[in-house]
């Protein structure tokens, strides 16, 4: 079963790597997980027919990270290319954003190694009158 009640099922090739000590090659299911246990597995296949999920527990599957099944020929790629496109620029402007500044070791009362937004919050604290000299965010 997967975890919303649909009915797995795991073949014995595709229950481990390893090879069996016997001379039939073939795995005992029983030396490699128990009834009841809880497994890891990759989906390889939905059959809709059946209403059924084959799956594989196999480490050399579970290990490939750029596993992609073949998608549905109404599947919308034009869209998930969109999608990532506008993630990218997304994180490009956070990045952006979140500018990292060099740590300077200056020693004066003034300087503070922060950021505009910050340098103004801490300004409405300050009396009237005090300064903060802070790191120039322009690019050189």
């Amino acid at each position: 079963m997967v975890e919303n009640e649909v009915p797995g099922e795991l073949d014995l090739h595709n229950l481990t790597d390893k090879k069996a000590a016997d001379s039939t090659g073939v795995v005992n299911p029983e030396t490699r997980v128990m009834p009841g246990q809880t497994i890891h597995c990759r989906i390889c296949e939905v059959d809709y027919a059946k209403f059924l999920v084959k799956c594989s527990s196999r480490s050399s599957d579970l290990a490939n990270s750029e596993y992609r099944r073949e998608k549905d020929p109404y599947y919308d790629q034009e869209r998930e290319d969109r999608e990532l496109q506008k993630a990218t620029e997304e994180k490009q402007r956070a990045q952006k954003a979140a500018q990292i500044y060099t740590k300077r070791h200056i020693v004066h009362p003034s300087f503070k190694n922060i950021s505009y937004g910050e340098s103004e919050k801490l300004m409405e604290l300050m009396e009237q009158g005090e300064v903060i000299v802070r790191p120039s965010s322009k690019v050189d």
